[in-house]
């Protein structure tokens, strides 16, 4: 994705880019088993690694900064809100199993 979206004119649609194509294909099926926090950790240093290749920039402050106006929030808080909408989807096809 970084390869073709280079010569891309703004970071804006590379971010874009990575939000719509490559966060699901790291994310896919996150929620259904519980994960270790090294496993978060190395997802989490994924998406800081496409931040660092699109904005150029390595300060940890300034990955979190960017992060933060984008909307990439840590990949432990998008677990636990896809965690709670796979339980909740899971309880209403079975409303016996409470």
């Amino acid at each position: 994705m970084y390869y073709r979206s280079r010569n891309a004119r703004y970071e804006c649609s590379s971010v874009q880019l990575l939000k719509s194509l490559c966060l699901p294909v790291i994310l896919y099926s996150v929620e259904a088993l519980q994960q270790c926090k090294s496993t978060l950790a190395s997802l989490d240093n994924v998406i800081d690694m496409a931040v660092f290749r699109i904005f150029g920039c390595s300060m940890t402050a300034d990955i979190k900064y960017i992060r933060d106006m984008f909307g990439l929030s840590p990949v432990s808080a998008i677990t636990v809100r896809r965690r709670y909408g796979f339980l909740r989807k899971y309880r209403e096809c079975f409303p016996g199993l409470s």
